[in-house]
């Protein structure tokens, strides 16, 4: 049994923007469809772990493109497990063309937590006899994304119910949806979002109302803070870079 997991994807139309490439959200949406049937070939998705009263919670995101696919281009994801990083586990992805060429690379981290208390828990052989791939996609510690007192940009988010999963909070790929969106119009005209790190800290459900916080950087880059309205709670920080 392969180490890794691949999938193929045909862009649609409706995954494109105006530019007729690939939209940022899908290519996530990529990663998050090839990761769940990743692992749940290999019996340990969130089906798995719910009914042992677990379930995984992304932790942080590294993402970085070389390019966007165009509508009707066929790319492959590959997926695969470079084991833990205690208290988290890793996993990563590649995108290639049909010429083998890169067109991404991706890392991320996840917690395994009890649903009942929501604290993070041991794997208990969960993964046991997963394959590892000791290589990274991105090589990223993870440490704490910077932070920020003033931004520059504001933008204002109500959450839907069609906005969260099957835990009820707001799937991860929205928070970064909503930050792109946010400093979309303010980057130099034509350019997109090449690098995204994400680091998410809590959750929003539907009926929450977010605020999106920007500050430009310099050089193409941009920090984020997702906050509560209600509370002014920090949800997602991210950094991102355009080109």
């Amino acid at each position: 049994m392969s180490d890794i997991y691949q999938i193929t994807y045909d862009v649609r139309p409706y995954e494109a923007g105006y530019q007729k490439t690939l939209q940022p959200e899908a290519l996530l949406n990529y990663f998050q469809d090839a990761a769940f049937k990743h692992s749940l070939s290999r019996g340990f998705s969130a089906f798995h772990l719910l009914k042992k009263g677990l379930t995984w919670v992304l932790s942080r995101y590294h993402i970085r493109v070389e390019r966007y696919p165009t509508i009707g281009e066929q790319v492959h994801v590959r997926t695969w497990y470079p084991g833990p990083q205690k208290p988290f586990y890793l996993r990563d992805w590649e995108v290639l063309d049909d010429n083998g060429t890169a067109l991404a690379q991706a890392t991320s981290s996840w917690l395994i937590l009890d649903v009942g208390t929501m604290k993070p828990v041991d794997d208990n052989g969960l993964l046991d006899g997963l394959e590892q791939r000791s290589v990274r996609a991105i090589e990223d510690p993870f440490n704490p994304l910077p932070e920020f007192k003033e931004s520059h940009f504001e933008s204002r988010f109500c959450v839907r119910l069609g906005d969260t999963d099957m835990n009820r909070h707001v799937n991860h790929v929205h928070y970064v949806q909503w930050a792109l969106e946010s400093v979309a119009r303010h980057a130099s005209e034509g350019t997109v979002p090449l690098e995204i790190e994400a680091g998410y800290r809590a959750e929003a459900r539907s009926g929450d109302t977010i605020i999106a916080h920007a500050r430009d950087m310099g050089g193409g880059f941009f920090g984020h803070r997702l906050v509560l309205e209600s509370d002014g709670k920090e949800l997602t920080r991210l950094r991102t870079r355009w080109g």
